[in-house]
């Protein structure tokens, strides 16, 4: 009986945006999909394509870094489509797309970037997308129906908090957000009564219409960095204002050790104890690509500890390229 209703409840559901026919395309200037995106990986990966083209190998080193502490806080290093389980395949596959883009424009028998209709959020491509921002190509765009994807808010600034990014990277990632976002700014505003993030968040959009990009809690206060897609509209404050707060709320911070970290996040025994019951509960309901997943989840903490290991490995060993060659 429960089968048949979570199977019910499955068909419910909006389909995912792959198995559906686009309602319009066009192109775009990719810097404008980007301001308009919530996605806090986003800005990662436009700095490193930059810096590949650019070939400072200090820029490429610091934005390589930056790069693999966001990918390792999102996806742990492993993404099975395609499947990539180390930093180096994270780097390699992205210079390759990067490279091909720098050099040869966007190809015109590659799929466009897709985004959903209702919110104009990203549904994949984000490297293509960061590349033509970083090499100023406008992107083609196909825009889907309001539909069901699995990762949706999966890349905003909360999924890299719950995956512990490191403070250093994420202080970068604002700072270099707000260079790169012309149409951005910090405001501050105190909590109200009883107030969480989330609502703080909903109260800040509906007043200033903006779109709120990143948060942080800072004593009675909450700071948030606002994009304005539309335009920035009177009393949101200058530009350089918003950069100097920006300087003083999110410093620059020392890189952590990356294995101390990996020893702070070894799972305990009571708590992969836990991991293995969900999973063994969700067993009937699971198949194919979602029962690996669930597998994986599992393993969810240990594989976060093995991801520090791999990154400091990969630091202490790589040379930075210059530009898109190889070490």
């Amino acid at each position: 009986m429960w089968r048949s209703i979570i199977v019910s409840a499955r068909k419910a559901k909006a389909p995912r945006w792959e198995t559906t026919e686009p309602l319009e395309r066009f192109t775009v200037p990719a810097k404008r999909l980007i301001c308009g995106s919530r996605k806090f990986d986003l800005i990662y990966k436009v700095r490193l394509a930059d810096a590949w083209a650019r070939g400072d190998r200090e820029r490429i080193r610091r934005a390589e870094t930056d790069y693999l502490e966001m990918q390792r806080a999102r996806l742990s290093f492993f993404e099975d489509e395609p499947l990539r389980t180390s930093p180096k395949d994270f780097i390699d596959a992205f210079r390759k797309t990067a490279r091909s883009l720098w050099e040869r424009g966007y190809d015109r028998d590659a799929p466009p970037i897709p985004i959903e209709t209702r919110t104009h959020e990203l549904l994949n491509g984000a490297h293509r997308l960061a590349c033509c921002a970083a090499y100023n190509l406008d992107c083609p765009v196909a825009v889907y129906p309001q539909v069901y994807f699995g990762t949706h808010g999966g890349s905003t600034f909360r999924a890299f908090r719950s995956g512990h990014i490191a403070p250093s990277v994420e202080n970068r990632g604002v700072r270099a957000y707000l260079d790169y976002n012309e149409c951005a700014r910090v405001i501050e505003t105190s909590a109200q009564p009883d107030e969480d993030e989330e609502a703080a968040i909903a109260r800040v959009e509906h007043d200033t219409h903006g779109l709120v990009w990143h948060a942080s809690r800072r004593g009675e206060k909450f700071v948030f960095v606002v994009s304005f897609p539309a335009g920035v509209p009177d009393g949101a404050g200058s530009r350089d204002a918003s950069q100097a707060r920006a300087t003083e709320l999110f410093p620059e911070l020392p890189d952590p050790d990356w294995r101390a970290r990996a020893r702070e996040l070894e799972p305990d025994r009571a708590a992969l104890a836990l991991k293995r019951l969900k999973y063994m509960l969700t067993l009937p309901v699971k198949f194919g690509r979602k029962r690996r997943k669930a597998r994986l989840h599992i393993l969810d903490l240990k594989c976060r500890a093995i991801a520090f290991e791999a990154l400091a490995d990969y630091l202490a060993t790589s040379v930075p390229s210059k530009g898109f060659a190889e070490p």
